[in-house]
Formats: C-alpha cells, structure tokens, sequence
C-alpha cells in the first residue's frame, strides 16, 4: 500500500464516520512517517556515521524509541519545521495522546465519537500540510524503491539457494 492509498484510506473511514479506525490509522501512519523522517535526516547527514553533534548522535541512539512529541520538538528544535507546523502537530498531539492513553475511559464518554471526530480532522490537517506532504513524498520515492530493491534481492537469492537446495 502506497502512502495516497493510505491517507485515502484514513479519509474514506473518517467520511464514512468510522472515526475509531480513522483515528488509529492516522496516528500510526503520522508517527511512523515521522520516524522514518527522523531516520532518512540522520542517515543522509552522517553517511551512516556520526559527528560531534548532540542532535545526531542522540537521534542516533534513540531514534526507534522517540514518541510523537520527541519528533516534532527535535524537528521544531532543529529548524526542519517552521513553528506553525510545530504548533499544528502538537496540538494534534495533545489531543490525540488524550484519547490514545485513555482510550478505555475515553470510550464511556458521551463525547468520545465527537472528540474522536475533532482530532481525526486535526491529523487531516498534518496529513494535508505542505511538509508533511513533502515528507512523505521522500519517503515514498526515495525510502521505499530501496526497500524493495532489498527485497527483490533477498527473495532471488533466497529461491536461488533454495534451487540449489533441491539440485543436490
């Protein structure tokens, strides 16, 4: 599945009112983007190595386990996002840790569809943002046809020693 097919999957549950689904797709697919953001920068800028820059290093070091909040105040510290695209993924953070970290207690509220709805429309709104959009393009055709490639080739060379397994 290719990232259009995937924020045209989260827009069609979210105009299908199915905001649970929606909701869940969307955080997954924002923060796991975001992760593989953080990754390309820190690969592209240090060849696989590393310098003498705190920044780096550290996202060297816990880039797998940074939360959302981690990201985009490393992006907003790093000046990889301007301060209004800082101020719109975390207000959508925000709202959407309430709802992720008590989802159990959230699902009593009267509100919880409402609130759900609220901050699925602020997620379309990092999901249509210029940046994000070009981060995501990066990853789509830069990340992913390597990704693929590897694959490709893990797989040949997997069938090739499996041929070879059953010439003997």
């Amino acid at each position: 599945m290719k990232h259009r097919e995937l924020v045209n999957h989260i827009k069609g549950s979210f105009l299908k009112r199915q905001y649970l689904e929606a909701f869940l797709v969307q955080s997954a697919y924002i923060e796991s983007l975001l992760k593989l953001y953080a990754d390309f920068i820190f690969f592209k800028a240090t060849s696989g190595g590393s310098y003498d820059n705190p920044i780096l290093n550290e996202l060297k070091n816990r880039i797998g386990k940074y939360s959302l909040n981690d990201l985009i105040s490393l992006f907003r510290k790093s000046s990889e996002i301007t301060k209004e695209e800082f101020d719109l993924m975390n207000s959508y953070r925000i709202k959407r840790n309430k709802i992720l970290h008590d989802l159990v207690k959230e699902i009593r509220n009267p509100d919880f569809e409402k609130e759900l709805e609220l901050v699925c429309e602020k997620g379309n709104k990092v999901i249509e943002d210029k940046k994000f959009n070009q981060i995501a393009e990066l990853i789509e055709n830069f990340i992913e046809p390597k990704v693929e490639e590897k694959t490709k080739t893990l797989f040949k060379d997997s069938k090739q020693v499996d041929e070879g397994k059953n010439k003997n």
